[in-house]
């Protein structure tokens, strides 16, 4: 997309599925495109710079596995980061830091600091069911990994997480008891930015904040004179297109101008 081929923009599907027709299309269009910089969503190792001696112990990790494998495990993300590092391409996540997204939606929609955390918790099942691990008998686990993590990013932003006031909330805002009542239809539809499901306004606001830090990324490398090849989910594409296209079209006016 854009004027001067400066952009191919593919919105996926987060399909695990290694049989998806996405999975030929992503690399026939990477092939074509042939970027200079790929940026992927939500791979945290590549959302900041890495020390030389990490970043090669990730590559070498993503590049021992079989694309099958990389799929399952995570997705498009991993697929599209063994295409960039097979070629030695710059590869990078433009993902904000949990705990700013965090504070800037706690700001922006006044939504209490519970609430944002089972949304993050329900976004990780989500991605746990999507896999097809998971599931009711196992949840309790699933969701102490998560908090876990969760802890880590949020360093000093939270109290102690606990299960128990998971299920509070889950009852408070979703009208389950506990958090393995949740069916995964239903978490699903929690981690979405549209709809009219009861953690909406705080997926719309981190949604659009990632969007923004994606946007900036963009606009940061085209103007650096790279071609960018952007693999993201098809929402994120839906949502920033007007943008990019005007943006692009901008780009390239300005380009001949000169």
């Amino acid at each position: 997309m854009g004027g001067g081929r400066a952009v191919c923009f593919i919105g996926c599907v987060h399909s695990c599925d290694p049989a998806h027709e996405q999975f030929p299309i992503i690399s026939a269009a990477f092939s074509e495109f042939n970027p200079q910089t790929v940026l992927i969503e939500g791979a945290r190792p590549f959302a900041a710079q890495l020390p030389k001696r990490e970043f090669e112990r990730q590559k070498a990790a993503i590049l021992a596995e079989n694309n099958d494998s990389l799929i399952r495990k995570a997705a498009e993300i991993l697929y599209v980061a063994r295409l960039a590092l097979e070629h030695d391409m710059s590869l990078y996540s433009p993902e904000p830091p949990l705990a700013e997204s965090v504070a800037h939606v706690s700001k922006v929609c006044a939504a209490p600091l519970e609430k944002i955390l089972l949304y993050l918790v329900c976004a990780e099942l989500g991605v746990l069911y999507r896999k097809g691990i998971g599931g009711n008998r196992q949840v309790s686990r699933d969701v102490e990994c998560i908090v876990d993590c969760l802890k880590k990013d949020l360093a000093g932003m939270t109290s102690e997480i606990r299960l128990s006031s998971l299920d509070s909330c889950a009852l408070k805002y979703l009208n389950y008891s506990s958090l393995t009542e949740v069916p995964a239809e239903v978490i699903f539809r929690l981690m979405t930015p549209f709809g009219n499901h009861p953690l909406v306004d705080v997926a719309v606001n981190f949604s659009h904040y990632r969007d923004l830090h994606l946007f900036a990324e963009i606009f940061r490398r085209v103007e650096a004179k790279e071609r960018v090849f952007v693999c993201y989910g098809r929402t994120h594409l839906l949502k920033l297109r007007p943008a990019l296209d005007a943006y692009m079209r901008r780009f390239s006016a300005l380009r001949a101008e000169h």
